[in-house]
């Protein structure tokens, strides 16, 4: 008998009776995947029977009918399909006018005589039997998603945190990964406003189109979207080269929690080799009028009865003129409601009047003077402007020669963070002055790219800047002009052997990359002062200084590996396995122990009882699998380790696992005899580079040199086989 997805199921309506029918559509979906067996007879009219029962079920329901049917067993279905069989059977019988013998007679006919079952013989006897229903896996714990106690700001932060994390794996890390927030908006309406709130935190504006769009989305009224889009954006970048200029004033306008807004150009940026070349791009008067009160409507409503009140703003020098016309036009602007409250201000491409006027003043004495009292206007007037900000905490230069030892003087003496960004005319001394009568609140220090900056300043860093708490500085420089290689240091030693650095007790964060020009005399007093001062260090979490040394590689390998071992035995944390509960559940692990703690509490304690070695091997192996296998692999590398290798050296690095690794005992026992340090033990990242490898503005790695896996062809397997003639002449 055939039996199809349906047999013994009952029809939609006799569903729908139940007092339960949602109930069961998970249910129905889990018993139609179990196989049916039906116990098939060696008689025909068996198989008529069949037949008829097949063509009297009603067809296969719709996906409506399969949500709301019951959940049945096999047993019942079989039950079910022999009592209709009989029933049809006997009314059958009921009316046949064969020979007007009565029904019960009629039912001894074989040709409609239903097979009874028989009880079970007492002999064993091979049937098929129906497969035990397997019991239901433990369902996965999923949280209540909906607990109020998870706040909204919350699930923002959550959101924003997972899309920038997978912004880092893909693509660059300061993007948001908008596809991944966009899906997980539309997955869950739970979800829907907190990942559109990390979204629309600083929407990114690729092209021209999207410009637009988000301009008419920002104009419509909040009661006509689905959520206040205005009230989520409080971060605002704009490249002048993509957003029209007709767009500007309709996305400022109603951004009333609109902090941060950069209007910039790309020439400004990296590489810095477009500095002096002029646009015809100018501050319109719409930027700043946008973020005054909005006009009262006809209705005497108003949708923004406030200014916006921004906390970042940067100034580009290529971009004053038109309504900001001079220097003293920002000293007016600063002054407004809203700009009076900034507390970050960026300064990019401000460039002394000397440096465009290098071939017009005559090199006289008298042009001597005049150029010098041209620069100081321009000076004092970017004081002044920096002055009129009372909030102020963190200041930026880039690529600005304004930036000298005659402005710095000038700069406030409460800031909590200045970064400087290739100023090529900052030099360590005009520093070190500054940071004696202005750094008493300096938190964070950044010195990116200074290619007149060297080290010296760092040997009263600890007076100087007794509160600061990061030290960022890379060493690498950029070209000025495109056929030249004029990206060098522009002083003779990064730091001279006689001058110590003096680290301040409050430092977290020291990173300090590709410093060059300087002796194995003067690395080593480095890296010594950082290990005399490990006790005074309490706070530090971050070491990272690369550096580059033209020495033999011999040489360079055993001072990179001494230098490592010291600083990480001194400042690396121990490191700890992290917990391997990533559920709220109780891992396997647990569970068998506890197992084998109650077996063992039932067995007979006694000099005669085994020790139970099974379960010690189960919980040693769930050990090993919730640890990762860690002695498991730690032994294989020591076994490996042990065999000589007979490879090549490729980098320095592989140099030193070959020799270097081969005095680690010895010189380890060597330094514990002579000096005892302070260890510190609290950072979590210590990475010392020390190479010879050219200081590039681009570097390139393997990656860059490999074909994409759709243009890569097949892998070659052996020769091929020619099955043309050859012809010999």
């Amino acid at each position: 008998m055939a039996v199809t997805r349906n047999a013994g199921r009952p029809s939609a309506p006799a569903a729908l009776g139940r007092r339960n029918p949602g109930r069961s559509s998970r249910a129905a979906s889990r018993s139609s995947k179990r196989p049916f067996y039906h116990e098939t007879t060696d008689t025909d009219g068996d198989d008529d029977s069949a037949s008829s029962s097949a063509a009297s079920e009603p067809d296969e329901p719709d996906v409506a009918d399969l949500d709301i049917s019951p959940p049945q067993s096999g047993n019942a279905s079989r039950r079910q399909r022999q009592a209709a069989s009989s029933s049809r059977s006997a009314a059958g019988n009921a009316h046949n006018p064969a020979d007007g013998k009565p029904a019960a007679s009629a039912a001894k006919n074989s040709k409609y005589r239903v097979r009874k079952r028989t009880s079970p013989p007492l002999s064993p006897v091979k049937k098929r039997k129906l497969s035990p229903e397997r019991e239901e896996k433990q369902a996965t714990f999923i949280p209540d998603w909906r607990d109020p106690r998870i706040s909204f700001e919350c699930w923002s932060d959550i959101f924003h945190y997972a899309a920038r994390m997978t912004a880092r794996m893909t693509t660059s890390p300061d993007d948001l990964a908008a596809g991944w927030l966009v899906h997980a908006a539309t997955t869950c309406r739970a979800f829907a406003e907190p990942a559109l709130t990390a979204l629309y935190h600083c929407p990114v504006i690729k092209h021209s189109l999207k410009a637009k769009r988000l301009s008419s989305l920002l104009g419509k009224p909040p009661t006509d979207t689905f959520c206040n889009y205005r009230a989520k954006v409080e971060t605002l970048l704009i490249d002048i080269h993509i957003v029209p200029h007709g767009a500007l004033r309709h996305l400022i306008q109603p951004l009333p929690r609109l902090t941060e807004l950069i209007i910039y150009t790309p020439l400004d940026q990296p590489p810095y080799r477009q500095l002096d070349r002029s646009i015809r791009w100018h501050y319109p008067s719409d930027i700043f009028r946008a973020l005054e009160p909005s006009i009262p409507l006809p209705d005497g409503s108003v949708e923004k009865p406030f200014p916006t009140c921004l906390k970042s703003w940067e100034w580009s020098g290529r971009l004053v003129g038109g309504y900001v016309s001079t220097l003293d036009s920002i000293v007016e602007i600063h002054q407004t409601p809203s700009f009076s409250k900034l507390t970050k201000l960026a300064l990019t491409n401000f460039q002394v009047p000397s440096l465009s006027n290098l071939h017009q003043v005559p090199a006289t004495e008298e042009g001597e003077l005049q150029t010098y009292h041209e620069d100081g206007i321009v000076i004092d007037a970017v004081a002044k402007a920096i002055l009129q900000l009372e909030n102020l905490d963190h200041l930026i230069f880039e690529s600005s020669t304004v930036m000298n030892d005659r402005l710095l003087p000038l700069l406030p003496g409460n800031l909590g963070h200045l970064e400087l960004i290739n100023c090529w005319e900052i030099k360590s001394e005009d520093l070190a002055q500054f940071l004696r009568t202005h750094a008493a609140n300096l938190r964070t220090l950044s010195l990116l790219h200074n290619q007149s900056l060297d080290l010296a300043f760092l040997t009263d860093l600890a007076e100087t800047c007794p509160n600061l708490r990061e030290l960022h500085m890379n060493l690498s420089y950029y070209r000025h002009h495109d056929t030249i290689n004029d990206s060098g240091p522009m002083y003779d030693q990064a730091l001279l052997p006689d001058q110590v650095p003096t680290w301040p007790s409050t430092l977290r964060v020291i990173n300090v990359e590709n410093v060059r020009y300087w002796s194995v005399e003067a690395a080593g007093v480095f890296f010594q002062s950082l290990l005399d001062s490990a006790g005074k260090l309490p706070d530090l979490r971050h070491l990272g200084v690369k550096t580059m040394l033209n020495i033999p590689w011999q040489a360079r390998a055993t001072m990179r590996q001494e230098w490592r071992d010291k600083l990480e035995k001194v400042f690396l944390r121990p490191f700890t396995p992290p917990s391997v509960s990533t559920t709220l559940r109780r891992s396997p692990a647990v569970k068998t122990a506890e197992k084998t703690d109650r077996k063992e509490k039932k067995a007979p304690h006694g000099p005669s009882a085994p020790p139970s070695r099974r379960s010690g091997r189960i919980i040693a192996h769930d050990q090993d699998l919730d640890s990762g296998g860690v002695g498991s692999n730690k032994s294989l590398r020591q076994q490996q380790s042990s065999r000589p290798s007979y490879r090549d050296p490729d980098t320095d690095e592989d140099e030193e696992e070959t020799s270097a690794s081969e005095s680690d005992n010895v010189s380890e026992s060597a330094d514990e005899g002579q000096h005892e340090w302070t260890v510190q033990g609290m950072c979590n990242t210590v990475n010392i580079f020390v190479d010879n490898q050219k200081v590039v503005e681009q570097q390139f790695g393997m990656d860059d040199f490999l074909d994409e896996e759709v243009e890569s062809e097949e892998e070659w397997d052996g020769d091929y086989e020619d099955d043309d003639d050859v012809v010999v002449f």
